[in-house]
């Protein structure tokens, strides 16, 4: 159990340190995202599901990506917009 512990306070530690947090795919704000579709992460862009690197928020969808049909990033509002700038920096 003290194992356990100290490497929870390590692992805390690290974390702080890199200030780590919660992410969510960038697509959930995206105006083209298939909100509608329950059985994959679909969009306009990416009808047959949209790629790893897209949804694991691995590339920045503001930029072209193979395949995407020249559709890219479209936030839905301001806070959609904000959430973009502080996972990819500010275009």
């Amino acid at each position: 159990v003290k194992q356990h512990n100290n490497f929870l306070m390590r692992l805390g530690t690290e974390l702080d340190s890199k200030k780590m947090q919660a992410q969510y795919p960038i697509c959930l704000n995206c105006k083209n995202f298939n909100e509608d579709d329950e059985d994959a992460l679909t969009c306009t862009a990416f009808p047959d599901g949209i790629p790893e690197a897209i949804h694991l928020n691995r590339h920045d969808h503001r930029q072209p990506f193979e395949g995407d049909n020249s559709i890219l990033f479209d936030p839905k509002n301001k806070a959609a917009t904000t959430y973009a700038d502080e996972l990819f920096g500010k275009e």
